[in-house]
């Protein structure tokens, strides 16, 4: 699995790289040690397969922020004082 982060990796530094075409893509994972099903995978895209073929769980995940007054309320009905520079 470590061949593959490490490609993926690399590929995400390398902006040659990364957008190569297929063919370059092609000739980058020939000269790596990783499993033709995980060369397929990467080449096709499929990373559902991939994740399938490494074993790795798809499980979601997610956050949401929810947006904030820059200045809390004050509650006790006085003004605040307000300075200028």
């Amino acid at each position: 699995m470590s061949n593959v982060v490490d490609f993926l990796q690399r590929a995400g530094e390398d902006s040659q790289l990364r957008y190569a075409g297929c063919g370059g893509l092609e000739q980058a994972l020939a000269q790596t040690n990783i499993a033709a099903p995980l060369r397929e995978a990467l080449l096709k895209g499929d990373s559902t397969r991939l994740s399938a073929l490494l074993g790795s769980r798809m499980d979601m995940c997610g956050v949401i922020f929810a947006p904030q007054d820059e200045e809390p309320e004050d509650d006790s009905g006085e003004e605040k004082e307000q300075y200028t520079v």
